[in-house]
């Protein structure tokens, strides 16, 4: 099990989220407190049920991790039999 503390320590994180399989949100940091972060929450979750679609389930596979990709930063969502554990981390600038 990961604690808020260790996501924190993420380099590039901006944010952090970890929340209990029903979507109660359990920590929060940076740019996903509040309603940010709720937001997210829910957003995340209903992503997570959409992913059930497509899991080879006749192989046992399980969704260990999800990124979702944004011009300017990312959200890393992983899963244990616990809590799920969202990062929001910036991308750096492209080298010129």
């Amino acid at each position: 099990m990961v604690d808020a503390e260790t996501l924190t320590a993420l380099v590039g994180q901006v944010g952090t989220l970890v929340l209990d399989h029903s979507g109660n949100v359990l920590s929060s940091t940076g740019q996903l407190t509040g309603a940010a972060g709720e937001n997210a929450a829910k957003t995340v979750l209903a992503t997570l049920q959409d992913t059930k679609n497509v899991l080879d389930t006749d192989n046992k596979e399980v969704l260990q991790r999800l990124v979702v990709n944004f011009s300017t930063f990312d959200y890393v969502v992983t899963l244990d039999n616990a809590q799920v554990y969202i990062v929001k981390r910036t991308k750096s600038p492209p080298s010129e």
